[in-house]
Formats: C-alpha cells, structure tokens, sequence
C-alpha cells in the first residue's frame, strides 16, 4: 500500500524542491532588479546625457563652421582653386609613387620616397617662415585661418563619444537592467520543468 504511494511522494518532493528553487530564483531576480535597474539607469541617462551634449555641440559647432565658411566663400575662392589646382598637378607624382610600392612590393618604396620628399619639404618651409617671412608649401596663417581653420568638435572627438555610449550601453546598462529579468525569466523555466515530470 505505501509501496506505491512512495513513487508519488518522491515526485512531489522533486516538484517541491525544483518550485522553490525556481521561486528563490524569482526573488533572488527581484531583488537583483530593485538593486541594479537604478544603477543601470543612471549610468544610461548620464551617458546619453554626456552623447546628447556632443551631438548639440558637434551639430551647432559645425553650423556655425559652414556660415563662416560661407561667409568667407568669395575672398577664399582664388586659394580653394589655387588648392584644386595643386592637388591635380600632385596626381602625376602620387601615381609614380604608387607605381613605386606595387613594384617595390612589401617595401613601400614609393611611400617610403614621399614621406621623406614632404618631410623635406616642411623642414624648408619651417626654414623659409623663420628666416624670410614666407611659406613655400602652405598657405599664409591668416589665410589658412580664414579659409580652412574653423573651431568645432571634430568628427574623430564625436565618433569616440559616441562609442562609448555605445560601450556603456552595452557593457553597463543592458546586464544592470535587464540581469534581474533575465534570473526571474529563468526561475519560472526552473518551475514549468518542475511540472514537466508529472
């Protein structure tokens, strides 16, 4: 008689055990969330706070960077076609040099040739600036400030905010919001298999 009641009393303590376990679960989640959520809710609204002020920054920054350069378009056209001018002469060089590293293979030669060409070349004209007055191979400061320097937060500064949103979303937030749901998710698995042996 209790031969047969013993199968079904074992089950029901295996039934028990894994419930609990599950619902231990449940609160350990709970709990997990009341601790963690606000820490992952603070760390997301200061990041998106600190990401929302270098879009404003890098948005209004390079606005006012187009106005001016807008603004100086007429008195800066004679070196922007000086500068276009430049670069297509420069093509035939570039093309020998390239030329230079797909023959010369892994040495870069061509590379090599230019880098120290325009090392040279900016030693004369730092040479040229403190002895004469005058650049060689750049415009003159007040030109290039005029034409071609604008502060604003650069596009590198912007992309490396922004990827440490990302991070911190991604490392901080996510497990801090959601580590408590994904344990209580998991104590009512531990409960339905309890109840999968009956």
């Amino acid at each position: 008689m209790f031969g047969a009641a013993i199968p079904f009393i074992l089950i029901l303590i295996t039934l028990a055990v894994g419930a609990g376990d599950g619902l231990f679960q449940i609160f350990e989640g709970v709990g997990q969330e009341f601790i963690e959520f606000p820490q992952g809710a603070f760390i997301g609204a200061l990041s998106g706070a600190k990401l929302a002020h270098s879009v404003g920054v890098f948005g209004i920054s390079t606005f006012f960077c187009g106005l001016q350069m807008m603004e100086n378009f007429t008195s800066c056209i004679f070196y922007y076609i000086l500068e276009i001018i430049g670069k297509i002469l420069y093509f035939i060089p570039m093309l020998v040099f390239m030329m230079l590293d797909f023959v010369g293979g892994n040495g870069k030669i061509g590379s090599k040739i230019e880098t120290n060409l325009w090392s040279l070349l900016e030693k004369l004209d730092r040479f040229t600036i403190d002895q004469f007055g005058f650049h060689i191979i750049h415009f003159p400061k007040s030109i290039r400030d005029k034409c071609y320097n604008c502060r604003r937060l650069k596009p590198t500064a912007f992309i490396r905010k922004t990827g440490k949103f990302v991070e911190d979303v991604t490392n901080d937030v996510i497990p801090l919001t959601t580590g408590g749901f994904v344990k209580m998710l998991g104590g009512f698995e531990k409960i339905i298999n309890s109840f999968s042996i009956i």
